[in-house]
């Protein structure tokens, strides 16, 4: 019952009749109130006139543990033999005592044969096997282990028809790594890189692409970090909100993908935010150290958001991971369709491509200036400031240094708004490389619409033989 519910068996103690010692012993306490066999044999537990090692111990209960994953394992790939073709699925990620681990996860399909009123039903099945640990994590060694996991549980490697995992360069790469050694074993082995991973280093590459980027997530993760330090001012922020459901959310440190939830709120009320954090600043509540402390954050966020430069930065960003975000959760639904995801990614790309012009580039600015209006502040680029180099002067120097751009509107389009959507195209177009040349493969089953055959003409060499028909 308790493997059945995905309940654990162990407590923090495995000793009869204390709090916490597990749902297994407190199954048992609760049965024996009703049972004398049982109840007389927990007596003779708790009076010690049996072993130590009886079979409601903690050795005992990791042995029934066992019994049951070696049962459920086996049944699995008993399963798997049955329909002969399968893929792999594997992460890797330290637990708790920074040991690396390895996840195995099977992918097969199984069907059942029609009976009178029952049709044959197509089921796809995925299922983990085990953790593994492992300590090289190069593709090497965890092609290794893979493979001598693969043998010890008697799966040919054969039979394996798709690999699937991160786009880690231990895992994709294309000299030696996992993905690579296991075509070279069996090339009927595709690769199907994680497409969520694949998001997250769009987006994380794009924020890499500039310097200015990784301040602009620091204003943003100021932000919250100001109206949450106390219940007082989170307060204070949701009566200038008023009924809007949007309100500020922090930035999650690995799913980049998903900070278009972070920006939207700060996007569509950055007035509002703006009126919270000066009627904060003027509450007559705080005194001495604290009311100091609350008025240097404050004029420090309000100077950040009052930049016209982080307000294009809020536009460019929102834009950005909005086509990210849509494409995620085609990604990840559960109908998902190869050809409608390509399709989601090439509108993606053709959207932010429309910015990269002068016409886009001035529509991006009259955007950023409607929020420049709600603050208010001056829809204008903060001068360059130049830095004298103290480097000594080469007496030959044959190659000429590029003038320094002097506009800043011009040097935040070439040095920031260019760079980033440059970055994160090509980005799109690395990562998902995989993915497209699969779908120019498989696409086609997903579109039942489209008839994919085509009527052939017979030449004279096939005439009056069977290659004339339909192919």
């Amino acid at each position: 019952m308790l493997a059945t519910q995905n309940l654990a068996l162990c407590g923090t103690s495995d000793q009869l009749y204390v709090p916490d010692n597990g749902n297994f012993l407190k199954i048992v306490e609760l049965i024996a109130e009703f049972d004398a066999v049982l109840q007389e044999h927990l007596r003779r537990v708790t009076t010690q006139e049996m072993y130590t090692h009886h079979y409601l111990g903690k050795t005992i209960q990791n042995e029934i543990i066992q019994f049951l994953a070696t049962k459920v394992k086996h049944k699995i790939v008993a399963d798997l033999k049955s329909v002969r073709y399968y893929s792999v699925i594997l992460d890797c990620t330290p637990d708790i005592s920074h040991t690396e681990q390895m996840t195995l996860m099977v992918h097969f399909v199984t069907t059942t044969e029609p009976s009178e009123n029952v049709p044959a039903m197509v089921t796809i099945r995925e299922h983990f096997l085990e953790f593994i640990d492992i300590d090289d994590t190069t593709g090497a060694g965890m092609t290794n282990v893979l493979l001598k996991k693969l043998e010890d549980t008697e799966i040919a490697i054969a039979d394996m028809r798709g690999q699937g995992y991160d786009n880690g360069a231990n895992m994709r790469g294309k000299n030696r790594e996992v993905q690579t050694r296991i075509r070279e074993l069996n090339p009927q082995a595709f690769f199907v890189p994680c497409s969520s991973h694949s998001l997250n280093l769009v987006v994380s590459d794009a924020a890499s692409a500039s310097s200015e980027a990784a301040d602009f997530f620091n204003v943003i993760q100021s932000m919250y970090v100001f109206f949450s330090a106390s219940t007082h001012r989170w307060q204070i922020l949701k009566q200038h909100l008023g009924t809007s459901s949007l309100t500020l959310k922090p930035l999650s440190a690995s799913q980049w993908e998903s900070r278009v939830e972070v920006i939207k709120p700060i996007k569509h009320q950055i007035g509002k935010l703006d009126d919270a954090i000066v009627a904060i600043m003027e509450d007559n509540a705080m005194t001495g150290t604290v009311r100091g402390r609350t008025v240097a954050e404050g004029n420090g966020i309000t100077r950040n958001i009052h930049n016209f430069k982080f307000l294009c930065g809020l536009v460019l960003w929102h834009g950005i991971l909005f086509e990210i975000n849509v494409i995620r959760k085609r990604l990840q639904g559960v109908d998902l369709d190869i050809s409608g995801a390509m399709e989601q990614l090439e509108k993606a790309k053709s959207h932010l491509q429309s910015y990269w012009s002068d016409e886009g580039f001035q529509n991006f600015l009259k955007s950023a200036q409607k929020l420049a209006e709600e603050l208010p502040t001056e829809a204008i680029f903060p001068l360059i400031q130049e830095y004298k180099s103290h480097r000594r002067r080469k007496h030959f120097d044959y190659k000429a240094r590029d003038n320094p751009i002097r506009d800043p509107k011009q040097q935040f389009k070439v040095e920031f708004f260019n760079q980033v959507l440059d970055c994160t195209i090509q980005s799109v177009e690395e990562h998902f490389m995989q993915l497209k040349e699969h779908s120019s493969i498989f696409g086609m089953l997903y579109d039942s619409k489209t008839p994919h055959y085509t009527r052939r003409r017979p030449t004279p060499a096939m005439q009056g033989t069977r290659d004339s028909v339909d192919t």
